[in-house]
């Protein structure tokens, strides 16, 4: 069977964009694969990222691509990604509200927020909290690499290791239930200094972080009201 032969693509301002000495067979061509097309355009990515008009060269070739697929091509004021439970939004030229509860990655005490506002022209890296919403105690987030954990309707128990000379941060979902104890040890059994921080149904912790690793645990009392 021969293969279908790759033809140039005209896409508006990329001639422009490159000058008249450039070919534009040259850098894109697309051909027919099963039941769709392969669209390819050999520039480095770093391109679109170095000026508005490089920015508006790739808007053209995503709307170009949108409307070979049969696709409604639109813009809107702002990126938003979920992977998991992790929320990534880049806001342009309007602010974006996100619906929570969310935990907020770059806030260093690492508060859960009913909903977060984020300024035109920032970013915001988030961490969905709904599933917490009505459940057992759990540890909602943690700053170190948390490499095990054993949560219980009495305690939460985890091993986690950081760089040293930094701080730990931990935030806990409590369940209803009120602190009793919070202790941290090293790798050999020694006590680490922790801080604990009550907040509504959640709990802050903080500590050094150690490279061989820190073990905190959490006991809980009575019942809160």
């Amino acid at each position: 069977m021969e293969k279908p032969a790759p033809k140039p693509i005209s896409v508006r301002g990329l001639r422009k964009a490159f000058g008249s000495h450039v070919v534009l067979e040259d850098v894109s061509f697309e051909v027919s694969a099963g039941r769709g097309k392969l669209i390819v355009f050999g520039i480095a990515p770093r391109f679109f990222a170095q000026s508005d008009q490089a920015a508006r060269i790739y808007r053209a070739i995503v709307r170009y691509a949108s409307e070979q697929a049969g696709m409604a091509y639109r813009e809107q004021p702002y990126l938003k990604l979920t992977r998991g439970r992790y929320i990534i939004a880049r806001t342009f030229s309007q602010p974006l509200k996100v619906a929570g509860p969310v935990i907020d990655l770059l806030d260093p005490a690492l508060p859960v927020l009913v909903s977060k506002d984020i300024p035109q022209d920032s970013w915001a890296l988030l961490y969905d909290a709904r599933s917490f919403q009505g459940a057992a105690p759990d540890v909602m987030y943690c700053s170190s690499a948390l490499l095990k954990k054993r949560a219980g309707a009495e305690s939460i128990a985890f091993f986690a290791r950081g760089p040293l000379k930094t701080k730990g941060v931990a935030r806990l979902h409590t369940g209803g239930r009120l602190l009793k104890q919070a202790e941290a040890f090293d790798a050999l059994g020694h006590p680490v200094p922790i801080e604990t921080l009550p907040e509504a149904e959640t709990l802050l912790l903080r500590y050094d972080n150690l490279p061989d690793g820190v073990v905190v645990k959490v006991t809980w009392g009575e019942q809160g009201q």
